[in-house]
């Protein structure tokens, strides 16, 4: 059986953790565990997530990109086994209740995948795609392949 961690990262996120906090706890697959995350916040994040995460260890990271704060967490934390997903979220990122079901069910189908993402809505204006789809550029830099375009479900 495939497992998951959600690794919530939070940096100066108090605002937006709430809700974010709210859509994991309402997912109709729930992860198998959660690593929260904050990142040398100076807002209220830290407590937040110690408050609505009651039961899962909040570690700290100095600054610095997500891949430097989630690497520096993830090297002290065991993992379980070779099927296990990662499902990354910022303190920003209110998922749709059936978001990790969805990503599951995509790459069971597809076993050769090793990196799913969704389609990332605006917070503010649900009928816009924030972004959808990333590929690498010859030179190895990360490009975006739809940004604020309206959603029309197209990418369904």
């Amino acid at each position: 059986m495939t497992t998951v961690t959600t690794v919530l990262v939070a940096r100066n996120g108090a605002k937006h953790l709430p809700a974010t906090l709210d859509a994991l706890a309402q997912q109709t697959r729930r992860p198998d565990r959660i690593l929260a995350i904050d990142s040398a916040s100076s807002d209220a994040s830290i407590t937040v997530l110690q408050e609505r995460l009651p039961g899962v260890t909040v570690a700290s990271a100095r600054r610095g990109s997500l891949a430097q704060v989630v690497q520096s967490v993830l090297g002290r934390v065991p993992t379980s086994d070779e099927s296990e997903w990662y499902w990354f979220l910022g303190h920003d990122n209110a998922p749709h209740p059936r978001a990790l079901e969805a990503l599951l069910a995509a790459v069971e189908v597809s076993p050769s995948v090793l990196v799913a993402g969704p389609k990332l809505m605006r917070w503010d204006d649900k009928s816009i795609i924030q972004s959808y789809g990333e590929a690498l550029g010859a030179s190895g830099e990360s490009l975006q392949l739809v940004v604020d375009e309206l959603d029309q479900s197209q990418h369904d």
